[in-house]
């Protein structure tokens, strides 16, 4: 893999319709997660580094926030406990209240995560997040 195969990559996503600029970062960022872990494990060289040239672009986009009415609703919401809409109105919750923490690091977390009833949580100490 080098600098062509990576312009010539993000013009063949930006191709397809419906595909934008930020979804060819999304997957520019996980190559260049694989390639740090590989030169810090010493599996590749860091002369073959492509993202050296390459500069992963993005665009601003619109804010989504849902209103806070809502949210509330949500909250308040009375569903049998256990259910499968009771666990994931509560993900939803949690994840909301964490602003928006990945799920896979929430699944992640361990009981030493929380410290005097607080959630530390720091996304580079999560072991699986780079696979």
């Amino acid at each position: 893999m080098n600098y062509n195969f990576l312009k010539r990559f993000e013009q063949f996503h930006l191709s397809k319709d419906g595909n934008t600029l930020n979804g060819v970062a999304a997957y520019m960022r996980v190559l260049k997660a694989i390639y740090n872990k590989g030169i810090k494990e010493g599996m590749i060289e860091r002369e073959a580094y492509p993202f050296y040239q390459y500069q992963i672009k993005t665009l601003p986009t619109a804010k989504r926030a849902m209103d806070i009415k809502y949210i509330k609703r949500i909250l308040e919401l009375k569903l049998e406990e256990g259910s499968k809409l009771f666990h994931y109105r509560n993900y939803f919750l949690i994840t909301f209240m964490l602003y928006g923490m990945p799920f896979i690091d929430m699944a992640s977390l361990k009981l030493d995560n929380i410290v005097n009833r607080r959630i530390i949580y720091h996304p580079d100490t999560i072991s699986i997040r780079c696979v």
